[in-house]
């Protein structure tokens, strides 16, 4: 796999999924466009088929698309793409004017196959880990490349962790398919820690709910929805 400065190559044509005709001219009468495009806040960038770019914060965005909304703008969207990403996340990503884009990939079990299925780095694929504490529920972030040590976040925060239950990730996200963490924990009521080598790439991609697609941002849109995450470095290379 080749990888850019920023940590993912172009997307493949298994990424880049054609609609058959019939679909394209459905969906363009559907969103008034004539190419087939998803053509959501931002129609002079949407990316063409099964990529979506969803610009919730640029206001001369929303009036090229005539909403002002993200729930308005998703209503224009097919339903699965809306369900891939979870109701709680589109809401805070709204209200925080962030911009993002949504990829489909093949559905995969784990977040190393992922970045595989994507072709994006996995230093690039932010994971989340739920781990708690005799004070509560902590969401751990850090790149798919490694793996979370409880032992240095033990060191780095002062207590000890363990891991949370599947029946605890299925309560605490229970707008999201079961294991698809994402690592935005302000919109769940949880704090977060992230790992410090995550805020070196150029751009950052994660889960938003489900095994089959992606969101992608900027870097500084990605420290925007961080700045209130404490740093720390807590991963440990795979053994």
């Amino acid at each position: 796999m080749n990888v850019d400065g920023k940590g993912k190559v172009a997307p493949s044509a298994a990424i880049v999924q054609h609609l058959s005709p019939t679909r394209r001219r459905r969906d363009s009468r559907a969103f008034g466009t004539s190419n087939g495009h998803y053509d959501c806040a931002a129609p002079s960038k949407a990316i063409e088929f099964k990529n979506i770019q969803h610009e919730a914060g640029r206001p001369d965005a929303a009036a090229e698309s005539g909403s002002t909304t993200l729930a308005e703008c998703t209503r224009r969207l097919p339903r699965e793409v809306v369900m891939s990403v979870s109701a709680k996340l589109q809401k805070y990503l709204a209200r925080k004017q962030i911009r993002f884009e949504i990829t489909e990939h093949q559905p995969t079990n784990d977040t190393m196959s992922t970045a595989e299925a994507c072709h994006v780095s996995p230093d690039c694929l932010a994971k989340a880990v739920v781990v708690r504490s005799r004070e509560g529920y902590l969401l751990a972030v850090l790149p798919a490349s490694q793996r979370i040590s409880l032992s240095r976040l033990q060191l780095a925060l002062g207590q000890p962790y363990a891991l949370a239950t599947e029946r605890e990730l299925d309560r605490l996200f229970d707008d999201c398919v079961h294991g698809a963490v994402p690592p935005i924990g302000e919109c769940y009521g949880l704090d977060v820690v992230t790992e410090a080598s995550l805020f070196d790439p150029t751009d950052i991609y994660f889960e938003g709910g489900d095994h089959r697609t992606l969101v992608h941002m900027s870097q500084a849109q990605f420290s925007q929805l961080s700045d209130e995450a404490r740093r720390a470095h807590f991963a440990a290379a795979f053994e």
